[in-house]
């Protein structure tokens, strides 16, 4: 299976997008503001190795297309995971939204989407807000939860997103 990570490593980015949502919810989140610009989506819940049990994001399809139909085709597609930065989650890449009438402006992930050529997953790192949960630490109670570096992102988190796609993909 072919299979990119995009990294984003600056926030300017996201902020940058924001302008263009004057007139939308930014109180949604990234289920939420997929839905809203109908797209389909589905959310996973991936345990690492470590314990820390991440919320991974899946647009499998184009814009308006069901999740049933998209879900039919979806291994016939590449995958691509889309890591989001420092002091980001995975809805740095939706919150451009899906552009004009044209296009233009349109959030990576959309665009993606819309090649139909790509099963599009988006990783929420531990510690994120989707992502604080954790077989048997609490991020609310137990310091030893915060207790990781960029290091566990690569070694633990990637790697069990990666490990889980090509489950989902019945590759290797």
């Amino acid at each position: 299976m072919n299979f990119f990570i995009f990294f984003v490593v600056s926030a300017q980015a996201f902020f940058n997008k924001i302008e263009s949502f004057k007139n939308e919810n930014l109180t949604m989140n990234c289920m939420e503001m997929v839905i809203y610009h109908g797209y389909p989506i589905m959310q996973y819940k991936v345990t690492t190795s470590d314990g820390y049990i991440l919320s991974v994001y899946r647009i499998p399809g184009k814009k308006n297309e069901t999740v049933v139909n998209a879900m039919k085709s979806a291994k016939a597609k590449k995958s691509i995971l889309l890591d989001h930065g420092l002091f980001m989650n995975a809805q740095s890449w939706i919150v451009g939204g899906p552009g004009d009438a044209n296009g233009k402006g349109k959030a990576i992930a959309y665009q993606l989407a819309d090649t139909g050529n790509y099963d599009v997953w988006m990783i929420n790192h531990r510690g994120t807000g989707p992502s604080r949960e954790h077989t048997w630490l609490s991020p609310n109670t137990d310091e030893d939860y915060w207790s990781f570096s960029f290091v566990e992102f690569g070694d633990y988190d990637l790697k069990a997103c990666i490990d889980f796609i090509q489950k989902e993909h019945n590759t290797s």
